[in-house]
């Protein structure tokens, strides 16, 4: 399974992204199956239907987009227990800077064996127990 960040995917989808190039190639090989199902949980769906209609101020491409999303992509639930769990993980950084949505993927990668993780976030390059892709472009 591949987690696709709420980065890639507004960089996806707003062509004046500077990750825009980026995010459509990698695009092809997450759609080539080359990574296993796309998951997304259901905080990165609020949070790249609000970036991008923040970004675009058009309510139809960030409902486009999120219709897209819906059926194309795993939605993974934030419960009780990844929410506790992700709350303590966010309390507790030292050192970095990860926000609570980026501790609710984390937890929920964890729950479900996720591997990688499609992202121009560089914090999430950082971590060994899966492989950021994306965050290279990002530069």
């Amino acid at each position: 399974m591949i987690f696709l960040d709420s980065s890639f995917l507004v960089a996806y989808a707003v062509q004046g992204d500077s990750n825009h190039s980026a995010s459509v190639e990698l695009m092809e090989d997450v759609v080539g199956s080359s990574y296993g199902r796309p998951v997304i949980s259901d905080y990165i769906f609020d949070e790249t239907a609000t970036v991008i209609f923040l970004r675009t101020k058009e309510l139809r491409k960030s409902a486009s987009v999120g219709d897209a999303m819906l059926k194309s992509f795993r939605v993974l639930r934030v419960d009780e227990v990844a929410f506790g769990a992700a709350w303590r993980r966010f309390r507790s950084q030292k050192g970095t800077r990860y926000s609570f949505t980026d501790c609710t993927t984390i937890e929920l990668m964890h729950r479900y064996g996720v591997g990688y993780i499609a992202t121009f976030d560089r914090k999430f390059g950082g971590r060994k127990e899966f492989a950021a892709l994306g965050v290279e472009q990002a530069a």
